[in-house]
């Protein structure tokens, strides 16, 4: 194919969308022309109707002829004037939809901008504080953060447990390396008392640092599963139940990682 038999086939067809747009243009300024002008018709035909009563009133026609031609005008007008009220009617039903569908859009473009802003709004809450809004968060995120602090609990009480450790330890190369029965007798006092020491900060620290937060997230676990709440001193209320949560006590081996396993099985039961 020639570059000028190319050159014809491309024109045609911008030329073509150019005349589809301006056809459509030009078909929706006729529509809009012809409404408006069958609006004025219909406001004109009552007045010209009244004319042409008065007009037969003082000029009576004579003739059957006659007669028959001001009989053909007024029915025609009729039909018209009918014609002309039923399609005001359908115009007026077509602008009372139109109206309606655009109040209901409105309406869920409201609705919808309102969803939006209040879970923006629960997701900036529940990411500034988590444990202040929890009972804002979905069950993922409230599972997702019971996982969290049962980590945070098991690292805290490993790294405290390795304390424990490195004491016992040291009392027992201490103790081997006294020559005197009075000089073990001191170190075993000694390193009890650190030992003592340390267990009750490390008492002081879970209080402060995890037990509020966790009694939060288990209770609220609990709650959404519609399991009975463990009460306090009641620790045997299993398998909900924690000693350091409910009695908040660290006795036994290892009560801090009982109560994350404890939480973790509930955050696993919600998803």
């Amino acid at each position: 194919m020639s570059s000028e038999s190319h050159k014809s086939a491309i024109v045609p067809q911008g030329t073509q969308l150019y005349c589809f747009a301006e056809g459509t243009a030009v078909s929706g300024r006729w529509k809009s022309f012809a409404e408006g002008g069958l609006q004025f018709f219909g406001a004109l035909l009552p007045i010209l109707l009244a004319v042409l009563g008065a007009c037969v009133t003082f000029w009576a026609p004579s003739t059957n002829t006659e007669k028959w031609v001001w009989f053909g005008v007024f029915i025609l007008l009729g039909i018209a004037a009918f014609i002309t009220v039923l399609r005001e009617r359908q115009a007026t039903r077509r602008n009372h939809s139109r109206v309606l569908e655009t109040q209901n859009t409105h309406a869920l473009t409201l609705e919808k901008i309102r969803e939006n802003l209040a879970d923006n709004a629960r997701s900036a809450a529940a990411e500034t504080n988590p444990y202040a809004n929890i009972k804002h968060l979905s069950d993922q995120q409230l599972a997702r953060l019971g996982r969290n602090i049962a980590s945070e609990m098991r690292i805290f009480e490993v790294e405290h447990q390795n304390r424990d450790r490195s004491h016992l330890i040291r009392l027992h190369i201490e103790s081997t390396s006294a020559t005197s029965d009075e000089t073990k007798r001191l170190l075993f006092n000694r390193n009890l008392s650190d030992m003592t020491e340390h267990r009750e900060a490390m008492n002081r620290e879970f209080k402060t640092k995890f037990l509020q937060n966790a009694l939060l997230v288990r209770n609220e676990l609990c709650t959404r599963l519609k399991l009975p709440l463990p009460q306090f001193g009641l620790s045997q209320n299993k398998p909900y139940g924690s000693i350091a949560l409910d009695d908040q006590m660290l006795a036994g081996v290892n009560p801090i990682g009982e109560a994350a396993s404890i939480i973790e099985d509930l955050a696993r039961r919600l998803g």
